[in-house]
């Protein structure tokens, strides 16, 4: 059974993200990470990561940007961590969440952490 609630689309391009860990004060930490998107919707991403993947539950803050020859523009959200998956030689996770277009034509970055 297929629980994707969009259609997603195979699409490869660079992709910044960050989260949080839960915990006291004292064992909070923010991370932040880089990867390669492997297929998104407008509610969902899958992305190869250059290291660990976020835990699952974790809140993620996502941008996507996407070259093309005359333009430069983000797609970027909020989601939630939904699957992750770790071994020597793989990094994917998988999140929902709504994304949408941030910035066009200019150069993109993620903003200050909302987790």
């Amino acid at each position: 059974m297929d629980r994707r609630k969009a259609v997603r689309y195979r699409l490869s391009a660079p992709v910044k993200f960050r989260w949080r860990t839960n915990g006291n004060a004292e064992h909070e930490a923010e991370y932040q990470a880089s990867g390669v998107s492997c297929d998104v919707s407008v509610t969902g991403i899958l992305i190869e990561c250059d290291g660990e993947c976020p835990p699952v539950h974790a809140e993620v803050q996502v941008v996507m940007t996407i070259e093309a020859q005359t333009s430069k523009f983000g797609i970027g959200g909020s989601a939630e961590v939904t699957r992750s998956y770790n071994s020597d030689d793989t990094h994917v996770f998988a999140a929902d969440g709504i994304f949408e277009l941030i910035e066009a034509n200019n150069q993109v970055q993620i903003g200050p952490s909302t987790c």
